[in-house]
């Protein structure tokens, strides 16, 4: 957030603002856009408006990680890049011969 704050995210919403765009204008209700024109129109000081960037950011990833956690079936399999390939396609072959089994009989 600060981050986005320094690379001239104010000067941006307040482009746009000075082009005709509103709060209601699609692109300006999403996380930082509306902090910012509330901070520009006065409703908010800069630390808040940065204070309510952070919370809604927090908010939005923890709803990003609960709809990932609800799209992969209960017997996913997840990859770890920290070890060897040949292990993790192991352990793959292993658990579809179980499975496998269990559906058999």
């Amino acid at each position: 957030v600060t981050r986005m704050a320094a690379e001239g995210l104010v000067e941006e919403v307040s482009g746009l603002l000075e082009k005709g765009y509103g709060p209601e204008d699609p692109g300006m209700s999403g996380t930082g856009y509306r902090e910012v024109a509330a901070y520009l129109g006065g409703d908010m000081t800069l630390e808040e408006a940065l204070g309510q960037m952070r919370s809604q950011t927090r908010q939005y990833a923890r709803r990003q990680l609960t709809w990932f956690r609800h799209q992969l079936p209960d017997d996913a399999m997840h990859v770890d890049t920290s070890r060897p390939l040949d292990a993790q396609a192991a352990d793959v072959v292993a658990a579809w011969k179980t499975k496998e089994r269990s559906i058999d009989g």
